[in-house]
Parts: C-alpha cells; structure tokens; sequence
C-alpha cells in the first residue's frame, strides 16, 4: 500500500467526523497545545505508523478547539484591564480638545475613542456567561454521549473544578501584599467561602472582592444545569434558548419594573436575570456540534465580527429606557461575545501569540479570581501618571497577573488531584 493512500483516507475520514462533531473527546493538555489527546471509537492505533498524518489531524483539531481558549483568553484580558482602568481614570478627566494641527486632532480623537472603548470592557463578563453555558454544555454531552449520566458524579466534578480555587483565592486575598482591603474581615466571611453571597445580598455580594459575585451567580446555574441539559436537548438549541430566554426577561421585568430590587439581583445575585446569556451559551455549543462548517464559517469568518460590531450600538441605546434595559445585559453581551469571538478567529491563525492567549484562557478562572484587589491597588498609586505610562504598566500588569493566575490555578488542581482519588483528573 501506498502510503499515499495510507494518509489519504484516514484523513477524510477525520474530516468527516471533525465536520459532524464526531471528534467530542477531543481536548487540549493543560499547558501545551502541541501535544493533543484524542478520545474516539475510531481505532488511533491505525495512524500511528505516520507522524506527517498525525501532525496533519492534530493541526485540524488543534483549529477547531483553540478560537475558543484564545476567546476566553482575550474576556479575561479585557475583564482585567477594565477594572484597572475604572480605578486609574476613576475621577480623570481628557485634556481640553486640541484641534489646531493634524496630528493633535487626530491624538484628540483617539483619547475619546479610547475612553469610550475602556468604558465598555465590563461587557466581557456577559462573554464569560455565554462561554460558561457553551463548554458545559459541550462537555456534558460529550459525557453523556458515552452512557448514562450520574448527576452526583457531575455535581462531584463540578465542586472540585470551582470551589478549591475559590478557597485559594481568599487564602491569597488575605496574605498577599499589593491589594486594595477597605473591608475588615467578620462572619460575613464564611458565607463569602460558601459562595453564597446573595444572602443578605446588599451586605455581601461585594464583600472583599466585588469579583467573586460572579461566583455565586455561577454555582446558581450549577445547580440547576441537569434541567437545563434536559431542555436543551429535548427542545433544541434555538427553542430552547427564545424560551430560556423569556424567562430570564420576565424575571428581569419583575425585578426592575413591577417590584424594583436592589441592582445586584439583576447582575448576577438571582441567576435566572443572567439566563438569556447561559443559555445563548449551550445554544450555541449545541450548535456548533451539531453544524461546525455553519457554526465556525458564521462565528470566525468575519460575519460574525461585522454583525456583533453593526448590531453594537443598538445594544448600547438599550441602556437608556427602564424598560429596555430588561434587554441589555444580553444584547450587549453578544455582540461583545461575536466581536470577541470574531478576533479570537483572527488570532488563531498566528500560532505564537494563539498559543500565548490560549494559555491565558485555560486558566482565566484562577486569573479572575485573583486579580480585582492587584489592579485597585495598583490603580489608586498611578493616578497622576499620563495616559502613555498607564498603558505601559497595563501590558506588564496584565502579564505578570496572568503568570500569577496560571500558576495559583495549575498547582490549585495538582494538589487535587493527589488530595482526591479520581478516574479522571481534573483540569483547568
């Protein structure tokens, strides 16, 4: 035989299955994108006399599944820099327009671009949602497409992927030098560890870190994923998500117009506000398994890019009416997720700096968890640096807490794994 013919068809017959989602096990290791493990009832054993065929599918699969690292990669990045920012331009204010030369219109025009772009990053967390929804919903029916499902195993995994960081993160808050504290440490505490931070919500929801809110919204949604994961399925992706949907507007609708609440229900205290964005999330996953051409043509071809920057201002106008703001948080956050999604398709075609904001993305839940009291820190002591100086220290401050979360993170999870016994290790 030829080995022409040897690298010919088992290389259709990959791509066939790369195209219907048949490759469902398929992940990357923790810290490397070179090397790829891959699960299938195809026999691997057969392409293992030809490195060059090897090669040839870890580079198809290697395409399909970083966009979506690169794409967390960049919310983490963008999330970071936002409440850096907030804390550095807090009460700043743009020098007087200059409009008597080009090239002072033009840094004139830039400053206020620049502002108004910063003042938007806070939309990536509605990323994060939609991207939560999106990898469960894949992994659990990449899970439940190997025999039935147990849920205790599921909410066993589920604990030890979130809540060990979680701890190491106020173990970090509490120790470390170079972080703002403006709160003394109290009972509140325990419920903080528990992540339930919507009890007594005005009290604690922001208590020491305002970014762990995101937590106890998440575990909300842990919760209640197996009704979820059923109605999805049994619904479909875009039945499922116009009726997720309503539900979460209709909630919305309660708590800002017919019983107004505190505002931090809405963000995130009562997950059922955030809904839309989760279920947008295991919408879109359903669907780019079950059509990946469709699903990555549209999201990173640049149609995606074009629709989610179109459609943005739109979006933007929603903030000013009581009853438009019901629509939002979603509207806004899925045209920041298209946008997010459409660059991380660009990025993904260099492999270096792919490889780097890939990385990044693995592990943005331990950098989020981390990084809110380092940049307020930071933030408060270069107030009077000129707007040059403050990008300067962004790019070595997005580097350095994206090190430091890495790192909290990957040993947070070996430490786990050598803790707990387990079939399957755990990994970011």
């Amino acid at each position: 035989m030829k080995i022409v013919g040897f690298i010919e068809a088992p290389t259709e017959f990959f791509r066939e299955h790369l195209a219907d989602g048949g490759l469902s096990g398929t992940r990357y290791t923790k810290n490397d994108y070179d090397h790829i493990i891959i699960q299938s009832d195809f026999d691997i054993r057969l392409l293992q006399t030809s490195y060059f065929c090897h090669a040839l599918l870890s580079r198809a699969v290697m395409k399909r599944l970083l966009w979506l690292d690169v794409a967390k990669g960049l919310a983490i990045l963008v999330v970071v820099y936002f409440h850096f920012f907030r804390t550095y331009f807090e009460h700043g204010i743009l020098p007087p327009a200059d409009w008597n030369s080009f090239a002072a219109s033009a840094a004139t025009i830039l400053k206020y671009i620049w502002v108004k772009l910063s003042g938007l990053g806070f939309h990536a967390v509605g990323v994060f949602i939609i991207l939560s929804g999106w990898a469960l919903m894949q992994s659990t029916s990449s899970r439940a497409a190997k025999g039935p499902m147990s849920w205790t195993a599921w909410y066993r995994a589920r604990f030890l992927r979130l809540y060990p960081m979680y701890w190491v993160a106020h173990l970090v808050y509490l120790t470390s030098p170079f972080v703002a504290r403006f709160e003394q440490i109290d009972s509140r505490i325990l419920l903080s560890l528990l992540g339930l931070r919507f009890v007594n919500i005005s009290a604690n929801f922001y208590y020491l870190n305002a970014a762990w809110w995101y937590f106890s919204m998440l575990i909300q949604f842990y919760l209640i994923f197996p009704l979820l994961f059923w109605a999805a399925r049994r619904l479909g992706p875009w039945t499922f998500v116009l009726i997720a949907s309503a539900i979460g507007f209709f909630a919305r609708y309660l708590m800002l117009v017919v019983y107004p609440q505190n505002g931090m229900w809405i963000l995130g205290g009562f997950a059922i506000c955030r809904l839309p964005e989760f279920a947008l999330g295991m919408a879109a996953g359903m669907w780019c398994g079950q059509s990946p051409r469709h699903a990555e043509r549209f999201l990173l071809g640049g149609a995606g890019l074009v629709t989610g920057l179109l459609l943005y201002p739109a979006a933007l106008r929603l903030y000013y009416n009581g009853y438009t703001y019901i629509f939002v948080d979603f509207a806004a956050g899925a045209c920041c997720f298209l946008v997010i999604i459409g660059l991380a398709g660009i990025i993904s075609r260099f492999p270096r700096p792919a490889k780097v904001i890939g990385l990044v993305g693995v592990f943005s839940y331990g950098i989020y968890l981390v990084h809110q009291p380092y940049v307020i820190w930071l933030g408060l002591r270069i107030r009077e640096q000129p707007i040059w100086m403050f990008l300067l220290i962004v790019v070595a401050t997005l580097s350095m807490l994206s090190a430091w979360g890495i790192l909290l993170e990957k040993g947070t999870t070996s430490i786990v794994n050598k803790l707990v016994p387990s079939k399957k290790k755990l990994s970011a």
